[in-house]
């Protein structure tokens, strides 16, 4: 889900939190039990793919940022083309 952009980087750090919360309470009566949890967990809380993944949200903001920036200076350009324009039409 996470990978699928279904939820977020936050979203995915809270459910795992939470199922560990979960499985450590469920299980604290059973030391190997919890021991191999401790394991499965440590393992896979950061994937590689976790870096590559927020690597790309980030770009992605840094993109939707300049995408933002570049139409601003688009109205800016149009703003700046009409009156322009009006003052060419004055002075003929």
């Amino acid at each position: 889900m996470y990978v699928e952009g279904s939820i977020s980087a936050e979203d995915r750090r809270v459910l795992l939190s939470t199922a560990r919360r979960l499985m450590d309470h469920l299980y604290r009566k059973y030391k190997e039990v919890q021991e191999v949890i401790t394991q499965m967990h440590d393992q896979s809380i950061r994937l590689d793919i976790d870096d590559y993944v927020d690597a790309l949200e980030q770009k992605e903001e840094e993109l939707a940022k300049k995408d933002e920036q570049l139409e601003s200076k688009d109205e800016q350009i149009r703003l700046l083309t009409e009156r322009l324009a009006k003052l060419e039409a004055e002075h003929k």
